[in-house]
């Protein structure tokens, strides 16, 4: 008998186990098996390598270099506490926000990215367990300034402001992904590329760097000359619309750690709307000679530099009787331009400013373009009109503004403005060009010749001498009070000037725009020997002037 239960009992332990077995490698073997390849296999994506970023002549203006940053795997730090201790005083991080990331129950975190060396040799010296060292990248910029152009990028390679942030998807290139394959105490025996990481795309900008440093270094000293609170500049090739430098005061550099002070980030040239004051008077100018209102030397009475318009009064600096028109632009008188863009009307002039590109964007590949502020003509009253003429009531960019000037420099075609000129992949392999493209033909070839006469007549005898060079430049002062909850100020002003050189063949255009300069205000005392100074250097970089100016 018990032989026999024995047997039985021996046949259903069999019977249990083939059953078992039957379920483990028939049933679930498929799971189990894919479970064992997650216990000894780790995957893990690879970041790509950012593209570079160069000027126009091939140097770096962005572009990533080997760093260390420091992680932690907290599960296998003993004493958090000590460890936070010890990470504070090297001087990664407070000590209460590093306790916090080696208590937290994740596996891995950053305790601090892109550390210098010094801290390096000293994490090492400690030896602490469950804190390591990985080599990582970090983005550079090489050319001072142009911050606040290019932008700059998180620490997960994610561009956040700028180009950097514009083309982002271009220059990031696609993760690549890794195995790991582990032993049973979860060591790494192999590693090898299920797929392998892509490059970013390399952009070739307009940029001349040589150029951007001028700027930067000119800019600089006439806001710190005039303390003034902001500015910015633009140099670009009228012809094509090629953005050569973009600056701005205060500069914002992306090479700082946490990158700095949020306030400088944004580029004003692109961002910032302001009242333009006389340089938008070249609306009025050409609105007259295109539809043959006026000729350049016919006589205006301006009123001994009194105008009262609806109770208010339109005054000049200097009491003139009788100035021609060409004159009314070289004094830059209110009073004159007021009388001939009532013979234009409100409609007229209207059509013309957003012709020229005001009140609308131009489509920068840039983020952050403003529109600026023109209300339509049922909107103005009599003064109102009068205030436009004169530039006030009306806010541009700076971007507008020179590229208003442009369309005169370029026989009166509004051309797009270009930042970007290709996008490189592979092997040097260009994926997408950049031309010059046409915005729209503002007045005819003729009206832009006599406008650009008038404007030289500006530096000759008129409210830009300051902006004079060796060569003949044309060129308008603006000088603007700002507005503010109270009506306009009475100390504070933006003060411009925007230029183009040679009169004849213009090469280059420069636009300043100064924010609240202190003392001198006037944009022919501060603004135009900014240009003055930026211009002389333009020439003599000499690769310029024999490329552009010499060889036609």
């Amino acid at each position: 008998m018990r032989v026999k239960v024995f047997i039985v009992f021996t046949i259903f332990i069999w019977v249990m186990i083939l059953l078992r077995l039957f379920s483990v490698q028939i049933v679930k073997g498929e799971s189990y098996s894919e479970t064992a390849k997650r216990q000894h296999k780790k995957g893990a994506y690879i970041n790509t390598d950012r593209g570079c970023i160069y000027d126009r002549n091939g140097r770096l203006l962005a572009f990533s270099v080997p760093a260390k940053s420091c992680f932690a795997l907290p599960h296998k730090i003993s004493n958090p506490p000590r460890t936070a201790n010890i990470l504070s005083a090297i001087g990664l991080k407070e000590k209460e926000k590093i306790l916090s990331l080696l208590t937290s129950k994740g596996r891995f975190v950053w305790i601090e990215r892109y550390i210098e060396d010094s801290m390096v040799d000293r994490l090492n010296q400690y030896g602490l367990s469950g804190i390591f060292i990985a080599e990582d990248k970090r983005r550079y910029y090489p050319v001072a300034g142009a911050g606040n152009l290019i932008g700059f990028c998180g620490e997960d390679s994610k561009g956040l402001e700028g180009i950097e942030y514009e083309f982002d998807s271009i220059l990031n290139g696609k993760a690549g992904f890794a195995i790991f394959n582990l032993d049973a105490n979860g060591h790494t025996l192999l590693e090898y590329f299920e797929k392998n990481p892509e490059k970013g795309c390399d952009l070739i900008l307009t940029i001349d760097s040589d150029i951007q440093r001028i700027v930067t270094e000119e800019l600089e000293i006439g806001m710190k000359r005039y303390n003034a609170s902001a500015g910015n500049c633009i140099v670009l090739d009228p012809k094509t619309g090629e953005i050569l430098a973009m600056a701005n005061f205060p500069y914002h550099n992306p090479n700082h750690k946490g990158n700095g002070n949020a306030a400088k980030w944004r580029n004003r040239a692109v961002a910032d709307i302001f009242e333009p004051g006389s340089t938008f008077k070249i609306v009025t100018a050409a609105a007259a000679i295109q539809e043959n209102i006026i000729h350049p030397d016919d006589s205006v009475d301006v009123e001994n530099g009194s105008l009262i318009i609806c109770g208010h009064e339109i005054k000049d600096v200097k009491e003139y009787k009788k100035l021609t028109f060409s004159e009314i632009i070289e004094k830059s008188s209110n009073i004159g331009v007021v009388k001939i863009a009532k013979r234009v009307g409100k409609e007229k002039l209207y059509l013309y400013a957003r012709s020229f590109g005001f009140g609308c964007e131009l489509g920068i590949d840039l983020p952050g373009e403003r529109e600026g502020i023109i209300t339509t003509p049922e909107k103005w009253s009599e003064i109102h009109f009068a205030n436009i003429a004169l530039g006030q009531g009306v806010a541009v960019t700076g971007l507008q503004l020179a590229f208003a000037y442009q369309a005169i420099a370029n026989d009166g075609v509004l051309t797009r403005p270009l930042i970007v000129r290709k996008i490189v992949g592979k092997n040097g392999k260009i994926k997408k060009e950049f031309f010059p493209q046409t915005i729209r033909r503002v007045v005819s070839s003729k009206t832009a010749e006599i406008l650009r006469g008038i404007l030289h007549q500006v530096l000759e005898s008129g409210t830009g001498r300051r902006a004079r060079l060796s060569i003949p430049v044309s060129g308008k002062t603006g000088t603007a009070q700002k507005s503010t909850e109270k009506g306009y100020s009475k100390d504070k002003f933006f003060a411009s000037f925007v230029g183009f050189f040679p009169t004849d063949d213009p090469k280059f255009l420069i636009s300043i725009v100064v924010d609240e300069p202190k003392g001198k205000y006037q944009g022919g005392e501060v603004a135009a020997p900014i240009f003055r100074n930026i211009g002389e250097r333009l020439l003599n970089l000499s690769d310029y002037w024999y490329l552009n100016i010499c060889q036609k």
